[in-house]
């Protein structure tokens, strides 16, 4: 699932040129939403305390440099609007 997303990933480090900062700007929200309504999921279901973790962030930060967002992705559950406003930015609607 996640190759065609390195490989494009890789394209753009290998350009030479100039790269559009906003779609950048644009795709890497995307990505943060994404990430943190996976992490809000995995919080949610426990499925790290199966790895002996004794919490989401303990977990996350043994094999990832991605622990600190666990209490944003937490708060995304209580703010719909603003995970209503993530999701659009997800599904390409532009601001």
């Amino acid at each position: 699932m996640f190759a065609p997303l390195n490989q494009a990933i890789d394209k753009l480090a290998a350009f030479e040129g100039r790269l559009d900062v906003v779609e950048l700007c644009r795709a890497s929200e995307r990505i943060e939403f994404l990430k943190l309504r996976a992490i809000r999921e995995l919080d949610e279901s426990g499925d790290w305390a199966a790895d002996g973790a004794l919490s989401t962030q303990a977990w996350l930060r043994s094999r990832t440099r991605c622990a600190h967002p666990v209490e944003m992705a937490r708060r995304l559950g209580a703010l719909p609007a603003t995970s209503a406003a993530m999701a659009s930015s997800v599904a390409g609607t532009r601001r």
